[in-house]
């Protein structure tokens, strides 16, 4: 992951905090047209924090859907050749800002004389608005959706900061019709609130604690590790995956509530799926059921051969993991759930004899393996990982580090995995609901004495 991306803006920075707590104050002050205006302007501070120069990439990549979408509702003739311009110019945004250096450098492993090159990071959340803008005029063209006819209500749209860099993606439809009638109730406050501070204790305490105790030490210098410690990490790592990303989606679901908008679920327990097929209903939801409506119906779905719809399986989730970053390591990554995907198509879940146990397994294990590949900053560290698994076994460390790994791993496993636990935590009485808040904020503290926390993961993205 790029070291700036994310450094100016996180959510669960002072700086950030201060911000969103004077945006929300003024907005919910405001009438309609001044809450988009405000919308615009605190969410381009937001995008240009990072990087000025890409704020205006926002700009053009709206400008062209707003207008394609004008120019393809109603139009009898060229729709065609609106929707190709409109794909054309969102595309080659991807491949210009984010997958160029994975051209280049593939070509230049076989033709060494053109060298290496590393245009460092590719803009914030490239990824998402991209998709969003696109499934727009998709939407349009299918006649499943009307143009917006406000420029600046797509502009809006586009730049929404609580979801604009790391999803849940949202479509037009989705979202437009709920500008006029954004409902600011006082009592969705307590909860909206409520939900941001779970996300902030699944991402500074639960998800960055794994990342300093095991994860990025054991991927810094896999082959100084002992075997048990490497899987231990691998483990970790499928858990802060899942605590990052879930955690930030809570924050925005809240803040996006918090200013008036519903925004789609993203995480549903993923990791008590008991197949594949149930885990991608459940996991990133935004973006699996983006690449189910625009690619795999779009490739014949279902409604084909057993051997097309495998091909289908195939080409979806390679596409998938080529969309999460540039490196032949998401690929790899996307081709493994695919071929997960494929099997279950083909026999079913492998481990089905086991009932529940034996679906958990299966899900939890292969998918945590595949995570070594999307983990790994190169298919050479992803290989390198690989082989410490297979080195001479060690023991662990132990004392303090190894209370804390395991303090960690039960809680980030208790929260990723048990619906109930809210409940259970609503239940209690409030000192002991206290001094459990006091010590998820001593554990974010405790990870980040220098006050500077880590970006989200999916902000690389």
């Amino acid at each position: 992951m790029a070291g700036g991306i994310g450094a100016a803006v996180n959510f669960i920075q002072p700086n950030f905090l201060l911000f969103l707590l004077a945006f929300c104050l003024v907005y919910r002050l405001l009438g309609q047209r001044g809450r988009v205006s405000l919308g615009i302007i605190g969410s381009f501070y937001f995008y240009a924090y990072f990087s000025p120069i890409y704020a205006l990439l926002l700009i053009f990549s709206s400008a062209i859907d707003h207008l394609v979408g004008l120019k393809l509702y109603g139009a009898t003739r060229h729709r065609r050749s609106w929707l190709t311009l409109s794909l054309v110019a969102n595309l080659g945004i991807l491949v210009l800002f984010k997958y160029d250096d994975l051209i280049w450098n593939t070509i230049a492993a076989w033709v060494p004389d053109m060298g290496m090159r590393d245009s460092g990071a590719p803009p914030m959340g490239i990824s998402f608005f991209t998709f969003q803008t696109m499934s727009y005029t998709i939407d349009i063209y299918r006649g499943q959706l009307q143009p917006c006819r406000r420029f600046r209500e797509f502009l809006f749209y586009v730049s929404f900061f609580p979801q604009l860099v790391a999803g849940p993606i949202v479509r037009a439809r989705d979202f437009l019709p709920q500008i006029q009638g954004a409902r600011l109730a006082l009592e969705d406050i307590r909860p909206c609130l409520l939900r941001f501070a779970r996300g902030f204790v699944k991402k500074a305490c639960l998800a960055d604690g794994l990342g300093v105790l095991l994860v990025d030490p054991v991927y810094a210098d896999p082959a100084s590790s002992s075997p048990p410690l490497v899987a231990l990490a691998i483990v970790a790592y499928g858990l802060q995956l899942y605590l990052d990303f879930s955690g930030y989606s809570d924050m925005a679901i809240a803040l996006g509530k918090l200013l008036g908008f519903t925004f789609p679920e993203n995480f549903n327990y993923p990791y008590l799926a008991r197949s594949f097929s149930d885990f991608w209903k459940r996991w990133h939801i935004s973006l699996s059921s983006w690449l189910r409506d625009y690619l795999y119906i779009s490739l014949g779905g279902n409604r084909v051969s057993a051997n097309r719809v495998m091909a289908n399986l195939m080409i979806t989730m390679l596409l998938g993991g080529l969309w999460h970053g540039a490196d032949w390591s998401f690929v790899v990554w996307g081709g493994l759930n695919g071929l997960y995907l494929v099997i279950e198509h083909r026999w079913g879940t492998p481990l089905r004899f086991l009932g529940a146990v034996g679906g958990f397994l299966w899900v939890v294990g292969a998918y945590f393996f595949s995570l070594i590949f999307f983990r790994a900053n190169t298919m050479g560290d992803a290989l390198e990982v690989l082989a410490a698994l297979g080195g001479p076994w060690m023991a662990l460390p132990g004392g303090l580090f190894a209370i804390e790994a395991i303090i960690l791993l039960g809680l980030s496993m208790l929260i990723s995995c048990g619906p109930l636990w809210r409940a259970r935590f609503s239940s209690l009485v409030l000192e002991c609901r206290i001094l459990l808040s006091g010590v998820f904020l001593f554990l974010a503290f405790h990870f980040y004495p220098s006050g500077v926390a880590s970006p989200f993961i999916y902000f690389q993205f």
